[in-house]
């Protein structure tokens, strides 16, 4: 665990208005290691995610600041009381799809089926409304225009999905920020971000 004294040298800056976000998933579940680690053998790994998630609460309560955890769905699946506690200190709740598989790698009706499951599931067992999502590795790109409407029509509010960086494999994704709501007018979209 991190010394949380040290924390306090940083004085009041510390406590500045920031948003703050986590994914909650383990070390072996990262499209990085996709090749090497089959979703089928996920039990046969050591689970850190509980451990690590601990620490992150004690921080997040020592430092008095309320972040949005965005879970796999087989994360909370295996681990409830995690998904209850994070939710009981407040925090946001929101879905990172069930198995962290990338939204290129799927048609619109496989990404229905896996957003809709993950977020009544995450609804079921943590007692309150999921009404964000973000995609596993900042997948959403041109190659997926119809991302947004399935995550409206599925009860989603909003998306985190899009970083307007260029990614480790990029994607080829916009580099705008994205709302599930269809805009009434010109005044209602987001303005692009320059290409980096």
């Amino acid at each position: 665990m991190a010394d949380l004294e040290s924390y306090s040298k940083l004085g009041d800056s510390f406590h500045g208005r920031n948003a703050i976000t986590v994914d909650v998933e383990d070390y072996f579940q990262v499209s990085a290691f996709e090749p090497y680690v089959d979703r089928a053998d996920w039990l046969d790994y050591e689970n850190r995610v509980e451990q690590n998630m601990d620490q992150i609460l004690e921080l997040f309560d020592y430092a008095g600041v309320t972040g949005t955890f965005f879970f796999l769905g087989w994360i909370a699946e295996q681990f409830p009381a995690l998904r209850q506690r994070v939710a009981a200190r407040g925090h946001g709740i929101a879905s990172h799809g069930y198995a962290h598989v990338q939204v290129c790698d799927q048609d619109a009706e496989a990404f229905r089926e896996d957003v809709d499951r993950t977020r009544k599931m995450l609804e079921d067992i943590a007692g309150v409304p999921v009404c964000g999502y973000r995609a596993a590795s900042f997948s959403v790109g041109t190659s997926t225009p119809w991302v947004y409407d399935v995550l409206a029509d599925t009860g989603h509010r909003y998306s985190s999905s899009v970083n307007p960086i260029r990614h480790d494999d990029d994607v080829n994704g916009p580099r705008r920020m994205m709302r599930t709501s269809r805009p009434t007018d010109a005044r209602d979209a987001s303005p692009a971000l320059p290409a980096i």
